[in-house]
């Protein structure tokens, strides 16, 4: 499976002269796939939009994925690619791509398109009527939406563990964390209101449309985790903590003391999500009046429309979240002396033995850039490969609860 990488794009692509059969299509597969969270789309920001595609035409194919908006089953807007890929007859193929929202407020469907190298028409990878009695690819855009939108969502007690879309965090029972997030308001006047975190497993707004199969986990459900939480002094409310955000302006928050008495077991499958809602001023608090923090990744390009990439995978305004059966004791029992950790340099491997349950391990090198997140946890030690020449390396040990337990240099 690949993943899209930095490639000059052009963020709005003419359609005026786009050749595109809507009822002829070819033989490649596509599965809508998880978009940050939540339907929102607003004109004027930007929207992360997902599938994966699998090649069915029996032969390779150099294509070139684009999501596309469709209005009345014709197409009025062509997205950012990922560039050319060669996709082998039976390969998937994945993209997520930030795609910038100009359109006039209504029901659009946003739905792939592929172009084969060497042609230059456009081709559909189903017919376009059987898309939109489908209507999982049906998107409301708005013209105005009076939230603040996130270009970055973080559970900062991680220590660097995650700080990623692909990284599911976790605490105990009445643990309490911190979740930190950047705050946006494209608005000409301050934006006023309330926030809160909630812990939500809902496959309808995290995959838009998505049902659940036979067999599958079928509880879904929404607590609110910021119950007795604060940012600063401002103290929450029913869950609601007071903000202002200035006109056009964007705001860094901290909530603190963020919480869940509950525990749920939904076996590794379609796991829970921490989002944040926003409350406007003036609004009673009743479910209906949230609104979603939207995704904001308008700073994933540069000022020549270079996608950077490397920035919107920490575009996020969901965290994957899960909680630990039982409550946290505050410290695990751990002889710090018997952590001992061994390092292959001829190969590079390295082996942390004698590790606490659900503690978790963080590589940085000399200028703190961090370069291992995801060891392979095998009882009760960490291993994990250093690439050769990366040079100096810090291996950090947290417990569970994000404190420090013990650091180790390596050179690699």
């Amino acid at each position: 499976m690949a993943f899209c990488f930095n490639v000059k794009v052009s963020a709005l692509e003419d359609v005026s002269n786009v050749v595109i059969d809507y009822e002829d299509w070819v033989d490649i597969s596509v599965t809508i796939r998880e978009q940050h969270y939540g339907p929102v789309v607003v004109s004027g920001q930007t929207k992360v939009l997902g599938a994966s595609f699998t090649n069915g035409t029996g032969e390779t194919k150099i294509c070139d994925f684009r999501y596309a908006a469709f209005k009345d089953g014709k197409i009025v807007q062509i997205y950012d690619g990922t560039g050319e890929v060669t996709l082998e007859d039976g390969k998937m193929h994945d993209i997520k791509a930030p795609c910038y929202i100009n359109l006039p407020e209504g029901d659009y469907i946003f739905f792939p398109i592929v172009r084969f190298k060497g042609e230059t028409k456009w081709n559909m990878m189903r017919h376009m009527s059987t898309i939109i009695k489908n209507g999982y690819w049906k998107l409301h855009v708005y013209e105005n939406y009076p939230a603040p939108s996130s270009e970055y969502m973080n559970f900062p007690d991680a220590n660097g563990k995650g700080d990623s879309e692909y990284s599911v965090y976790h605490a105990y029972q009445n643990e309490k964390f911190r979740v930190q997030m950047k705050l946006v308001n494209k608005e000409s006047k301050p934006l006023n209101g309330k926030i809160k975190i909630m812990w939500e497993r809902n496959l309808a707004k995290f995959w838009r449309g998505m049902k659940y199969s036979a067999g599958d986990v079928t509880t879904e459900w929404s607590i609110c985790a910021s119950e007795l939480a604060h940012i600063g002094t401002a103290q929450a409310e029913n869950g609601g903590i007071p903000i202002s955000i200035e006109a056009n302006g964007k705001l860094d928050i901290m909530i603190e003391d963020c919480f869940l008495r509950e525990y749920y077991d939904y076996e590794q499958r379609w796991g829970p999500w921490l989002v944040a809602y926003f409350l406007p001023e003036g609004k009673e608090d009743i479910a209906d009046n949230w609104l979603a923090v939207n995704d904001n990744s308008d700073f994933c390009f540069d000022s020549d429309m270079n996608l950077l990439t490397d920035r919107w995978d920490h575009a996020l305004n969901a965290l994957a979240f899960r909680t630990f059966e039982g409550n946290a004791t505050g410290t695990e029992n751990l002889d710090i002396t018997k952590v001992g950790l061994k390092f292959n340099k001829a190969d590079g491997t390295v082996l942390l033995n004698n590790v606490p349950e659900s503690s978790f391990v963080r590589v940085v090198d000399i200028n703190g850039r961090l370069l291992q997140t995801a060891p392979v946890e095998t009882g009760n030690s960490f291993r994990f490969t250093l690439n050769p020449g990366c040079g100096f390396n810090i291996v950090s040990l947290y417990n569970y609860d994000g404190k420090l337990v013990k650091s180790f240099k390596v050179i690699r």
